[in-house]
């Protein structure tokens, strides 16, 4: 991409100094005297029945206002989450995308999924009231990674092996000769935890609800207002136009903060149900069970050179762990951004990438910090490395000697995607001259006679 098309995005020095002043203006800053207070129960177990919720006595409990359960949520009227999706299934049936309730009625299928919102004119009351709410669960088997086999139990009846999606791209058929007729290849496979994105703010909201104009309003740290509302409206099942959203500083978003989550339908109908503001700011522990995770992929793939060490054809699979339910982009960027960016930085004649998405009693998974791509360079340039020691040669002078050439952009991909412009090129010859490659024998030599180890990777 041509540096000089980058905007620029400037603030004032007043801006710029609040972020490190301590004067930034987050959730848990915003003055809400007239609020109410939200806790949520949460289920303790991956998968069970929930047999019992009863909230008798925790509804009378003091300071207790209201607690808003499933059945609230199921009388409101709420839709499902939006799951946008560019690709469908290759196959006999489209993706599954399984109802997300707000809160659970019958099934929890993830720890810290939530079973109520309690409200009270406190935390301390609305914490005591939420231990006082008696539910009974049936625990069930739980699938904790890809369960593809016919003795995994489905989480949904309606996807087997509990497989949600199934995209090809790129020529399978052609990859597959290519690779049979390659004078090498490598192979290897990643596997990339999940990871809880653990931003500085835990976040939270604000909620209000107008009954006069019967529109809603929500306070809330996100990373893309023209997303939230239009999934506040889908979950809430009423017009955009009636649901107003504001955004304080965001403490951190790295790809947890898209999403609109349960919590927020649930605060929205809490505070229409009692007519007041309902104020949420989640624990840190809260936040590591219900912010959306990330990564959770494996990679495999095959890598094809010919004699003098041009690759000829590279054969990805990408699989997905995409938790108990798909959110509103999770299966998008585990399909879209890694297939956009599939070729790396070379020029591979013929590919192919197969992708698949599996759900797991686990927490959902979102977009998180490269949202797929960094999972897919590291398969690559693993393979890269693999090959250049299996033929003996530097892995930049690999790398340089397959790199998409300046004049070839903008390049189309064996995938299909187009990179618009760029000098790799250029870049890989300035990253070997600022790390002084050529001189890696004489300071890894200098390092054996400190008695140190030096690398480079």
């Amino acid at each position: 991409m041509d540096g000089q098309h980058h905007r620029r995005f400037t603030q004032s020095e007043q801006d710029r100094t609040r972020w490190v002043s301590g004067t930034g203006r987050y959730i848990a800053d915003i003055a809400a005297p007239d609020a109410l207070v939200a806790v949520f129960l949460r289920s303790p177990h991956a998968h069970a029945e929930i047999t019992r919720l009863d909230t008798s006595d925790a509804s009378a409990m003091p300071g207790v206002v209201r607690i808003i359960t499933g059945a609230d949520c199921t009388a409101a009227g709420f839709g499902n989450f939006r799951a946008l999706m560019r690709y469908g299934m290759n196959g006999p049936r489209p993706m599954v995308v399984p109802f997300r309730p707000v809160l659970a009625t019958s099934r929890v299928r993830y720890v810290g999924e939530a079973v109520a919102c309690i409200i009270a004119s406190s935390q301390a009351q609305a914490l005591d009231a939420a231990e006082a709410v008696m539910v009974d669960y049936n625990p069930l088997p739980a699938v904790t990674w890809f369960g593809t086999d016919a003795a995994t139990p489905p989480i949904y009846p309606e996807a087997p092996g509990n497989l949600a999606l199934l995209h090809q791209a790129g020529d399978a058929p052609m990859v597959q000769a290519a690779l049979a007729g390659a004078a090498h290849v490598v192979a290897t496979s990643v596997d990339l935890p999940r990871i809880a994105p653990v931003t500085m703010e835990p976040g939270g909201a604000i909620a209000r609800y107008n009954a006069a104009l019967e529109t809603y309003h929500l306070i809330s740290p996100h990373q893309g207002i023209n997303e939230f509302r239009p999934d506040l409206a889908a979950v809430l099942n009423v017009p955009e136009s009636r649901i107003m959203v504001d955004l304080p500083d965001v403490g951190g978003g790295f790809g947890a903060r898209s999403p609109a989550y349960p919590e927020h339908a649930a605060l929205l109908l809490a505070a229409k149900l009692t007519g007041a503001a309902i104020r949420w700011v989640p624990a840190r522990s809260e936040t590591f069970l219900t912010d959306c995770h990330g990564r959770s992929t494996r990679l495999t793939g095959k890598l094809g050179l010919d004699a003098d060490g041009r690759f000829t054809a590279m054969e990805i699979a990408y699989a997905t762990d995409l938790g108990a339910y798909v959110t509103t982009v999770g299966a998008l960027v585990n399909v879209h951004n890694p297939l956009q960016s599939s070729s790396g930085t070379y020029a591979i004649p013929a590919l192919s990438v197969a992708f698949s998405q599996y759900f797991s009693n686990a927490s959902p998974v979102g977009p998180y910090r490269g949202a797929g791509r960094p999972d897919i360079a590291l398969l690559i340039e693993r393979l890269v490395d693999l090959a250049a020691a299996k033929l003996g040669v530097d892995p930049l002078e690999l790398r340089a000697r397959n790199i998409i050439p300046a004049a070839s952009f903008p390049y189309r991909t064996a995938a299909g995607s187009t990179y618009d412009n760029a000098d790799y090129a250029a870049l890989l010859n300035t990253a070997r001259d600022v790390a002084d490659w050529q001189n890696n024998a004489a300071r890894q030599q200098e390092a054996a006679r400190r008695n140190r180890l030096f690398g480079r990777g």
